[in-house]
């Protein structure tokens, strides 16, 4: 809510600003600058639904990302070898703790919420109640039984006490002429009467009442107020044009008008004279030749709806962020920074600095990639216990005061073991859920905490996607997330009689995913897991269709020769012929598998092996030594010459999680 707040000031300052600054230019009529301002009042109402919509993802936007600096890490000569952090465990778990148990920090958020709506009650009942005075004193005044000529019949006549005619109501309009009104001169009443027949011609008593409800709504933005007054001097001066432009000398109307003035300084609802520091400005406008007097009309009105799109709609829909991952910001620190592992020394250096400026997002990002690769380093020992319970300190701080850093996407630094680390799990999770109370409608939020339950709580993971796809039904990421999600249920041993509706459930998102990126290029990784969940499903004849499609999009050059379509797409094929029973045809496509380009994924991760170990259980030694060896061209690792040892020798080798969890996704 607080974000919605100072997104809106700033986005609507910009458009008031801009308006402003349009209503000033001379060239104008006081016609045009009328519905300029008007239009302006109605952009900001505009402007609030779309930063709601954006915020939401009702509504598309963009985000405008701006460079920030980073303070420079000076560490003090501070020396602190890693070891010496295992005093810290138990200090990470109790702050852990008190983290749970600290109060949400926007609770005084309800007392603004609150004020605000008080204030905004406030005016209402104010307006109601100052608009249903002056009706009923309309209603009370006498009527004028002499009609002037040539006024419309729907328009009423009254007579009051006051010296200067003014105009009232909007679906049976009221002008009140003075008790004295027939002893002006017939050039006097004239020129009055045609001003107020110009309000109600213009419907300026509605545009002025809708105006002052934006107030009422808006009434913590003083730039509204500014162009609502501002609003109402050029329809003053819009109804004098109208007068001048019927032919009337503008010397004797601007003596007619200083005239009334002079009689009753006190301004009355669209009142012909509307207060002396205003009279001085409608007069020279009168007088100044060469004024543009021009009425609105057709064309004008629609040009300047257009001009007011063009600025609302672009200032409303995007968003100005240091960084900007979805949600504000910290995205602009390397990837070398959440890469890296640091000797103790630096390690040291880097949490001295975090005693001193705890806020410093680059040395805890590193310090967070540090640790989680060494959490795990030793199990057990004293030095993996510091380490876990150091990444587990750093994390739960990230994500308590920086959940949009980017060292929280998805990836080994964000997760934590649940098995491993029980205390800590809870910990972060617990910080996860207290910035999702805060933001439910956060879908960055949404997306970070479901990757962090992922593999410790994958139903809950699921749960909070599918809150995600509610905000931005549109969003083709949403879909894929929920495939991939419901596709990784199938990495279990026991996933048929567990989730047996598991590959239907992923083949139904990713068809989804599939739909809403229309023509776009889809991301190879939504191609590659649609075909897995068909071939799940035991939906061969349609993981076909899809492995030949990934091969077709290799060739056409689409996703700029990422090797993993085909290293995927002839895994699948392969495991096709099998279950028809085809083995030559399977063996031919493992080896088509083997001749990939490679990718970053196959270079880091390795290859999927669970159509070599198929063909191993039907004794194909000869052909799994072959793909092997061409797997040795894009991906480099010591475990791969050990399977070929074990190949040679016509033995089993025990291929890891390069046969379960690869075939997923």
């Amino acid at each position: 809510m607080l974000e919605f707040v100072v997104e809106f000031l700033i986005k609507s300052s910009v458009v008031l600003v801009l308006i402003g600054a349009l209503c000033s230019v001379r060239t104008l009529s006081a016609a045009e600058r009328h519905n300029l301002a008007t239009t302006g009042l109605v952009a900001v109402a505009g402007i609030a639904i779309l930063v709601w919509l954006t915020g939401t993802g009702g509504a598309p936007g963009w985000r405008v990302t701006l460079p920030e600096q980073v303070a420079h890490l000076v560490p003090p000569e501070v020396q602190r070898p890693l070891e010496t952090l295992a005093d810290a465990g138990t200090a990470a778990t109790s702050a852990i703790q008190s983290l749970q148990e600290s109060p949400p920090v926007a609770a005084w958020w309800s007392w603004v919420v609150a004020a605000y709506t008080a204030v905004t009650l406030a005016l209402a009942a104010s307006t109601l109640a100052g608009r249903r005075r002056v009706a009923r004193y309309v209603r009370q005044l006498p009527p004028r039984r002499a009609m002037p000529k040539d006024t419309p019949k729907d328009i009423d006549f009254r007579v009051d006490a006051c010296t200067t005619p003014w105009t009232w109501g909007v679906r049976r309009p009221v002008i009140v002429v003075p008790e004295d009104f027939d002893a002006w001169s017939p050039e006097r009443q004239d020129a009055a009467l045609a001003h107020e027949l110009s309000h109600i011609s213009r419907r300026d008593c509605l545009v002025d009442a809708l105006s002052r409800w934006l107030c009422n709504i808006f009434w913590f933005q003083p730039l509204v107020w500014v162009l609502w007054l501002r609003q109402r001097r050029y329809a003053e001066s819009a109804c004098d044009d109208a007068v001048l432009t019927g032919g009337r000398d503008p010397c004797d109307y601007a003596e007619t008008l200083l005239a009334i003035a002079r009689s009753n300084l006190s301004a009355k609802p669209m009142g012909l004279a509307a207060g002396s520091s205003a009279l001085r400005a409608r007069l020279r406008m009168i007088l100044r030749d060469g004024t543009r007097r021009s009425p609105m009309t057709f064309g004008k009105r629609g040009m300047l709806a257009t001009t007011t799109l063009a600025i609302m709609l672009p200032v409303g829909a995007c968003s100005v962020a240091k960084g900007g991952t979805g949600f504000g910001g910290h995205d602009h620190i390397p990837a070398a920074s959440y890469s890296i592992e640091l000797s103790p020394e630096d390690a040291a250096k880097y949490e001295q600095r975090l005693a001193e400026y705890a806020d410093d997002i680059v040395a805890r990002t590193k310090l967070i990639s540090h640790y989680s690769r060494t959490r795990y380093m030793d199990y057990g020992s004293k030095r993996s216990q510091a380490a876990q319970d150091a990444h587990i300190r750093h994390l739960a701080w990230m994500v308590r005061h920086a959940p949009d850093a980017r060292v929280l996407e998805r990836g080994p630094n964000s997760t934590v073991s649940k098995r491993m680390n029980p205390v800590g799990y809870v910990g972060v999770a617990a910080a996860w859920q207290d910035q999702l109370d805060q933001q439910p409608t956060n879908v960055a939020i949404l997306d970070r905490f479901a990757a962090f339950l992922s593999i410790n709580d994958r139903e809950r993971a699921i749960h909070l996607l599918h809150r995600a796809q509610d905000l931005e039904p549109m969003n083709p990421t949403w879909a894929e997330r929920l495939g991939a999600s419901y596709l990784r249920k199938t990495i279990s041993k026991d996933w048929e009689a567990e989730y047996p509706s598991a590959p239907d459930d992923a083949l139904v998102h990713f068809d989804r995913a599939f739909e809403l990126h229309g023509s776009a290029d889809v991301p190879v990784s939504l191609q590659i897991g649609r075909a897995k969940a068909a071939f799940k499903a035991k939906r061969h004849d349609l993981a076909g269709t899809h492995a030949r499609a990934m091969l077709l999009r290799f060739e056409a050059g689409g996703s700029n020769g990422h090797g993993d379509l085909v290293h995927q797409a002839h895994t699948i094929l392969g495991r096709i012929a099998l279950v028809q029973g085809d083995v030559e045809q399977a063996k031919e496509h493992l080896l088509a598998s083997g001749r990939t380009p490679g990718s970053p994924v196959l270079g880091s991760f390795g290859p999927t092996m669970v159509l070599a170990l198929e063909l191993l259980e039907r004794d194909e030694f000869g052909v799994v030594g072959e793909y092997l060896e061409l797997c040795s061209e894009f991906w480099k690792d010591d475990n791969l010459d050990a399977w070929r040892a074990t190949v040679a020798n016509r033995e089993m080798p025990d291929f890891g999680s390069n046969f379960g969890s690869n075939l997923v996704y």
